[in-house]
């Protein structure tokens, strides 16, 4: 690992690939539809979270990810 490292949440909208291509760790934040929750990029793609966004009676909510998150990123 190197000395200095860029991480950001997911709300920086980097692919998978262009993130990793960068050296970027990505943490993912929490989207929430009625009572359950997904992990933006892990448990919920893009074309999921629109299809979820389509069917929805209510919007989605967000949430940062945790620091505990964050922490085991920086690890």
């Amino acid at each position: 690992m190197s000395a200095v490292s860029i991480v950001t949440d997911s709300t920086a909208d980097l692919g998978s690939v262009q993130a990793a291509e960068l050296g970027v760790t990505i943490v993912p934040l929490v989207v929430q539809f009625g009572h359950r929750s997904y992990r933006d990029g892990l448990d919920l793609s893009p074309t999921e979270f629109f299809q979820m966004l389509r069917q929805s009676p209510t919007l989605p909510t967000t949430s940062q990810p945790s620091a505990a998150a964050f922490e085991a990123a920086y690890r």
